[in-house]
């Protein structure tokens, strides 16, 4: 039987938050957030079942191993 060993899995999901916007207008607000010219919100929450492994970056960040197509 194998050992259980720690690998590195490199994931990305979705969030959600609230950010305060001060401009002139509700449209120049969202252009604001929309050009990046907004911090990501202090506090989020992560939306449940949203985690995907990034499978482009799995073998950088565990170097000399590859994945195979195992079930």
């Amino acid at each position: 039987m194998l050992e259980k060993r720690e690998f590195k899995m490199p994931v990305t999901w979705i969030a959600d938050g609230v950010v305060n916007v001060k401009d002139k207008s509700l449209d120049k607000a969202v252009e604001q957030i929309e050009n990046g010219k907004v911090d990501f919100p202090s506090e989020c929450q992560s939306i449940i079942g949203t985690m995907e492994v990034d499978f482009e970056r799995v073998e950088e960040m565990n170097p000399g191993l590859k994945l195979s197509e195992e079930p």
